[in-house]
């Protein structure tokens, strides 16, 4: 009881895709190359082209050579920090 909990945000093995920062979780966009695959459409978008409500499935590609490694997760963009998204999870 009274014990405060962080979430860590969206990690994977293949590598970090959120991070908590003042209570959203914006795209931990130094870390990868990312891209995001719309669920209703189908349509692959870069991050600064996502809105508010979109739902999306994340694309990552890394410096180690893992190319366009779709997950299974899904996201909803809450808001945009500049033009950088926050997702909140949604599940697989």
């Amino acid at each position: 009881p009274g014990v405060a909990f962080q979430g860590k945000g969206l990690w994977t093995t293949e590598g970090v895709v959120t991070f908590p920062w003042q209570g959203k979780y914006p795209l931990a966009f130094r870390s990868h190359v990312y891209e995001f695959a719309d669920i209703a459409s189908g349509e692959v978008l870069p991050p600064w082209a996502l809105e508010p409500g979109q739902e999306v499935t994340p694309l990552l590609s890394t410096g180690a050579g893992l190319l366009r490694y779709r997950m299974s997760d899904r996201l909803r963009v809450d808001s945009m920090i500049g033009k950088v998204p926050c997702f909140t999870f949604l599940g697989r």
